[in-house]
């Protein structure tokens, strides 16, 4: 805006920031703190820190840096003002998050300015390489995890949207024996501010509420899927008849598949775990797990068909549980804890996944968790404006593929710790 301008690279390289810069800007996560540092903007009197989520302002000063607190297991989204005598403008819009320890999860960081976004992140144990695909990058990415802190740039400036995913691969065990480092899936979708930053009073201070433009957002469902993209799948047959069911020199045993690709409301899943909010009703939230039952078949040949039936099974659900832990109207906690069977196979074979939701009536969200590479798993988020909806927004927070089939009946095949934020 007229009367605020940025400071240059030059002025800000003389900085001590907290990483690497992008638009003058730095910004990390650390000691339950996010500590942002940005270069001075000419023409500023003072600088405001604002909650995205709750509108309001946390930090005031004249320095042209800040501490704001950001406890274990929560994430932050942050825009930071220049106040001006006529003015204000806006210096960055910063996503941050700070996984518990147990989750084996490193706190994710994206700083978007008028000059582009910055993502950030830490090394994870045993991750030997990155692939970054998303918007504003000119093409997928390949980065090797040589160093303690990575980071990629997008082309995507404040204000823009945009969704920017990181996945960190780990090694292939060599034998059966050895298991698999826990891969990484990071997310980070990129919105407008919501605050009215034109008409934030010069004299805010930490507690303020802030002018903003509302969602309409009455509702919200989220979606967890687990599925099986073909549609039969070749069970295992041993001497031991371990994990699953079968004889060497038995029947050639197949289990039903799900026969789909990703997509929403497709009726098809091995488990689905559904949570319902109501911004405007907390008090009416529900959840819903359901589990579809296995046919078992037999191989037989070609000219006789391919498959014939031979019985169905349903896995028992008692280690299925979706919880709706919280809803004040304005943020909604929900947790899913899953480890469901293949009901012709031991415990073994289950599929095994938790999943934390941190939802917000504003869109926002930080969502983490962990999962067995098996089967497909997709989240969905779909937000309603209005009792009489018809027209919803729905929105892919992640499909996470299969890696092989074999996993689904016993093979080790590793972990992927996720993350995504919003």
């Amino acid at each position: 805006m007229a009367g605020l301008t940025m400071a240059g690279p030059a002025q800000a390289a003389d900085r001590q920031g907290a990483g690497e810069s992008i638009g003058g800007v730095t910004a990390e996560v650390g000691g339950g703190f996010v500590e942002a540092d940005w270069a001075d903007v000419g023409g500023a009197v003072s600088y405001l820190v604002i909650d995205e989520r709750e509108h309001k302002v946390l930090w005031s000063g004249k320095e042209s840096q800040a501490k704001v607190p950001l406890r274990t297991g929560n994430s932050a989204d942050l825009l930071v003002a220049a106040v001006g005598k006529d003015s204000n403008t806006s210096v960055t819009r910063i996503l941050a998050t700070n996984p518990p320890a147990g989750t084996r999860l490193e706190p994710l960081v994206s700083v978007s300015t008028p000059a582009g976004t910055l993502v950030s992140w830490q090394r994870a144990e045993g991750v030997r390489s990155y692939q970054v695909a998303g918007g504003g990058l000119g093409g997928q990415r390949s980065l090797s995890a040589d160093s303690a802190t990575l980071s990629v740039r997008s082309t995507r400036v404040l204000g823009q949207e945009g969704r920017i995913e990181v996945i960190g691969q780990t090694p292939i065990p060599k034998s059966r024996e050895e298991r698999q480092p826990p891969g990484q899936r990071y997310g980070v979708e990129l919105t407008a501010p919501s605050t009215r930053l034109s008409q934030v009073s010069a004299a805010a201070k930490p507690g303020d509420a802030v002018p903003f433009s509302p969602t309409g957002i009455t509702s919200t469902v989220t979606d967890y899927e687990t599925f099986i993209p073909s549609r039969y799948l070749d069970a295992p047959e041993s001497w031991t008849d371990f994990p699953c069911e079968g004889e060497l020199f038995g029947p050639d045993y197949w289990y039903s598949g799900d026969n789909r690709q990703v997509g929403h409301g497709t009726g098809k899943y091995r488990t689905r775990a559904a949570s319902y909010r109501f911004w405007t009703a907390p008090g009416s939230d529900w959840t819903s797990e359901r589990i579809s039952p296995t046919n078992r078949y037999i191989r037989v040949l070609p000219e006789d068909g391919g498959w014939a039936y031979d019985s169905t099974r349903t896995a028992d659900g008692d280690d299925f549980d979706v919880r709706n832990i919280s809803n004040d109207g304005s943020y909604a906690r929900t947790v899913i804890e899953h480890d469901v069977g293949n009901p012709y196979c031991t415990s073994l074979a289950g599929i095994t996944y938790a999943n934390q939701q941190d939802l917000y009536q504003n869109g926002g969200h930080y969502i983490y968790g962990s999962h067995d590479k098996m089967p497909d798993h997709q989240f969905y988020r779909t937000d309603y404006y209005g009792p009489e909806d018809e027209t919803p927004v729905e929105s892919l927070i992640f499909h996470h593929e299969l890696e092989d089939p074999n996993c689904l009946v016993g093979v080790v095949c590793g972990s992927w710790r996720y993350q995504y934020v919003r």
